[in-house]
């Protein structure tokens, strides 16, 4: 017999029930590289917590493609994904053993380790959906007219985002403006910063706050993360103390299961 024990992921604000949708996808189309037609045409789509979806269909219909749009992994060509600002999603690719490729020598633990110890899911931020285009870097070096408290009106451009704070219906994100020092810091909406073509760095902090709220539980130690493996069916003896090389077929992808589920996630 085989056991998984997932993770409580913990509550989400303003999601009182599991029913109530926490990630969305409204008439998404993918047309990849090079390609003339579609893949996957005007897919819409969500889910909540007390969700357990099957994506069912032939070979080529594009069944793989609308889970890497749904998760991030890709990014719809046209069509948009909606995500909670504060929830988690965690990727197994079809292919799983591709996580592992560049990790071969190491230890299913200290993969986990080093894919979670910048505060950050490495492997996340490789996803396509995270890179910024030309029109968006563009964007982030734009010349902004703030009024400031006082009345009188300057230019300037925004250098990065420091944190975030809750408010009534959304978030304010603390805003650090290029050729200041952090006392001159602003305080700006969510929507107004979308608006100003950071939307993408937005969604950046976003996706670290709620990493973050993932990691709390518990910390990135060796004991932690075998018993993390443990709880995916893998002994110690193949968790801290064999290479991944080694390992079976059926043990590596219990190693990428227990990767993506480190995080505590909402989604998987």
């Amino acid at each position: 017999n085989i056991s998984f024990t997932f993770p409580e992921p913990g509550l989400l604000d303003g999601i009182k029930s599991k029913g109530k949708a926490i990630i969305k996808m409204d008439r998404c189309t993918y047309t990849y590289p090079g390609r003339d037609k579609p893949t996957v045409r005007n897919i819409t789509l969500q889910a909540s917590l007390s969700s357990r979806v099957a994506v069912v269909g032939p070979n080529g219909a594009g069944k793989s493609t609308i889970i890497k749009m749904f998760c991030g992994e890709t990014k719809p060509t046209e069509g948009t994904v909606w995500r909670h600002q504060n929830m988690r999603v965690a990727y197994v690719a079809q292919h799983a053993f591709h996580h592992l490729e560049n990790h071969l020598d190491q230890t299913p633990n200290e993969y986990i380790q080093w894919r979670y110890s910048s505060g950050e899911d490495r492997e996340a931020n490789e996803q396509e959906a995270r890179k910024m285009t030309k029109e968006e870097e563009d964007n982030l070096e734009k010349v902004h007219v703030i009024r400031n408290d006082d009345g009188t009106v300057e230019k300037r451009i925004i250098e990065a985002l420091r944190s975030r704070r809750k408010t009534k219906r959304s978030y304010e994100y603390e805003v650090k403006w290029l050729n200041k020092s952090e006392e001159n810091n602003s305080w700006i909406e969510r929507e107004k910063l979308e608006e100003m073509g950071w939307g993408k760095m937005v969604q950046r902090l976003d996706q670290q706050e709620a990493l973050r709220a993932g990691l709390a539980s518990r910390p990135l130690t060796t004991k932690f993360v075998e018993k993390q493996l443990g709880d995916m069916g893998l002994e110690a003896e193949f968790a801290t103390h064999s290479r991944i090389r080694g390992l079976s077929g059926g043990q590596k992808v219990k190693v990428v299961i227990a990767g993506a589920m480190w995080n505590n996630p909402h989604i998987l």
